[in-house]
């Protein structure tokens, strides 16, 4: 355009124009063409945002088949590190698995499953309100697995959820065994479940708060499991330290009290030396841990007393570690055992409460115990009562389990754990109960630190 009103004032020749003509749709080609690559580019680019808006990159949380807890009882099936669920075999049972989910949605739900038989086998699978029946083929053997698809499934609220399995047939030996279950959806980065084989609850305490500066060489507490959470699985340390505990437990044997002592590389070795019970074991099957277990029909819901102290005999200047246990209907204190200890209690720094899930089938519940009067005897034989605990869990409360709890309620400290609920605790709070120091110390409470008449 510039060099047409350059030359305006000029003749045009018959040539001029021809040439003038050519150039000018030699341009307007041009510029049509980039006009119509800018609009392409344009249209593009609108289009792989709208595509970017309403499509997400999809991810699967998968979860272990290892992870599961078989209800009411584990005979008749295996979880294996490798091939998970395997070797179903009792139609009675029941498969729970337990998954935290952040973000409500859809998901779709798939699982990875065998069939060692030669036709079709069928499972029932639940999460929420739906129920589906998963149509399982032929895989060629237990040990090899094929993608079955259950469905959508909505995650209605953030929380906690568990998945239900149970058998309706087979075709070969065994009902069809489960390696993983996948949930695939974009936010598969807020599902989270367990994922080691070990399938226990996470093992707590409350450590109690010495407010003197004498060391401590004897406790008084008393147990308590609620009939609510009476499981199996429940093992209860009344009194612990970095050596010995003593307490209660309800397992697969039955119920029992027990003693128990460690073996630490560079010490001496602890040695049983008396029980006032007749019926006992002593279980030193584990290298690193010893134990004295005594049956002992103890009931939920009734307060249990124990007490653990350290003497030394005068004569042999042995260091002797006592545990009791106060019969009600008696009125008495009995010997549970007393061992040797060494020099071992040079280790002993800190007392604590426990609660262990002792039943890796039974992680999937909540185990829980009270604990009350907590009173201390110190190096000097001072008594008093201790009102201050500060909670702790094992390595495996750091990530894997959280399902844990603990408080001061009623006069008396609770610890609990399992279930798969959120959090009820957090790492080195202090609880505090009421009760004030050195009063309400009687009878019962005083003649547990003397000698066993």
């Amino acid at each position: 355009m510039l060099a047409l009103a350059h030359n305006s004032m000029k003749p045009y020749s018959d040539s001029d124009i021809g040439l003038f003509k050519r150039e000018y749709a030699i341009f307007a080609g041009s510029l049509n063409g980039i006009l119509t690559m800018k609009f392409l580019l344009a249209s593009f680019c609108v289009l792989l945002l709208s595509f970017s808006a309403h499509s997400q990159q999809v991810f699967c949380a998968k979860i272990p088949g290892y992870t599961g807890y078989a209800i009411p009882g584990q005979k008749g099936i295996q979880f294996d590190e490798l091939m998970g669920c395997t070797e179903w075999t009792n139609p009675d049972l029941t498969l729970q698995y337990n998954v935290q989910i952040e973000a409500k949605g859809d998901m779709n739900i798939r699982l990875m499953l065998s069939n060692d038989g030669p036709s079709p086998a069928y499972l029932s699978f639940k999460l929420g309100d739906r129920t589906c029946e998963l149509k399982v083929p032929p895989t060629g053997g237990n040990k090899k697995f094929t993608i079955v698809d259950a469905g959508v499934f909505t995650a209605d609220y953030p929380g906690f959820y568990s998945i239900w399995i149970k058998p309706i047939s087979k075709s070969g030996q065994y009902f069809p065994g489960i390696m993983n279950i996948q949930l695939c959806t974009p936010s598969a980065d807020k599902i989270f479940f367990p994922t080691i084989p070990d399938r226990n609850a996470s093992t707590v305490n409350l450590t109690y708060l010495n407010p003197v500066n004498e060391s401590i060489q004897g406790m008084f507490v008393s147990a308590n499991v609620p009939n609510a959470y009476d499981y199996q699985g429940t093992r209860v340390s009344a009194i612990s330290n970095e050596m010995y505990r003593v307490g209660i437990a309800n397992e697969e044997n039955g119920r029992y009290i027990f003693m128990s002592w460690k073996n630490v590389k560079g010490y001496k070795k602890p040695s049983f030396k008396y029980s006032q019970f007749k019926n006992f074991q002593i279980d030193s099957s584990n290298e690193k841990i010893s134990r004295i277990i005594i049956p002992y029909n103890w009931m939920p819901d009734q307060p249990i007393s124990f007490s653990l102290i350290q003497t030394v005999d005068t004569c042999t200047e042995e260091h002797l570690w006592e545990a009791r246990v106060y019969n009600d209907k008696k009125k008495k204190w009995h010997t549970i055992c007393i061992i040797d200890g060494g020099n071992t209690h040079t280790l002993i720094k800190n007392w604590y409460s426990a609660v262990i899930n002792s039943d890796p089938n039974t992680g999937n519940v909540e185990h829980k115990a009270l604990f009350s009067n907590p009173v201390a005897i110190t190096s000097g034989g001072k008594k008093y009562k201790l009102t201050q605990a500060r909670f702790g869990h094992d390595i495996k409360g750091k990530c894997e389990r959280k399902d844990y709890g603990a408080g001061a309620e009623n006069d008396a400290f609770w610890l609990s754990t399992g279930g798969f609920s959120f959090p009820q605790a957090t790492y080195g709070r202090v609880y505090e109960v009421k009760s004030k120091n050195n009063i309400n110390l009687d009878d019962k409470i005083l003649a547990s630190f003397n000698p066993v008449k």
